[in-house]
């Protein structure tokens, strides 16, 4: 069975999650994806836009993720292990984690941004633009990851093309 979800020319605003996925909790589909679609102030524990869990995979083109807040890891966006985000014209930006992962926590899966701005995001402990947990795959084409607090990507040389130079 494939499950899916489509989302276009959407702001998703304002929303609180209590445990994980504020804006939008992926916690079974196959495949999500979002076009031309912003994600702003919404608030989770985890993934304070965005989380994206189940194996399953979210696709954002010409999409935003701002503004959010996680208490705990990934402001902008949480994704579990085994599961695939990919970002292409897209921002991160203005994110807050309390922990780990202002813009994005990578816990084990796969990311890539192609043309996709992930700026001026900013976590407590590190990896303001991205942290990357336990073996994650994140692929930067083009993709500047630049003045985000209090590092850009953690850990240190873990993504290649991602410079820690706040």
């Amino acid at each position: 069975t494939f499950n899916s979800l489509d989302i276009t020319g959407s702001e998703i605003t304002g929303n609180h999650g209590g445990g994980e996925g504020g804006g939008l909790l992926n916690g079974g589909l196959d495949a999500v994806s979002v076009r031309d679609t912003g994600f702003q102030r919404n608030s989770a524990r985890d993934g304070g836009g965005v989380y994206n869990g189940s194996f399953g995979s979210i696709d954002l083109t010409g999409s935003t993720i701002s503004g959010n807040h996680a208490s705990a890891d990934g402001g902008g966006i949480y994704t579990e292990p085994e599961t695939f985000v990919s970002f292409e014209h897209s921002t991160i930006a203005g994110d807050f984690a309390g922990a780990y992962g202002g813009g994005i926590y990578d816990n084990a899966g796969q990311v890539a941004a192609t043309s996709t701005q992930i700026v001026r995001n900013t976590a407590a402990t590190g990896g303001g633009g991205i942290y990357d947990y336990g073996g994650a795959t994140a692929t930067l084409t083009s993709s500047p990851v630049l003045s985000n607090k209090p590092d850009n990507c953690e850990p240190a040389d873990s993504i290649a093309g991602c410079a820690n130079v706040s």
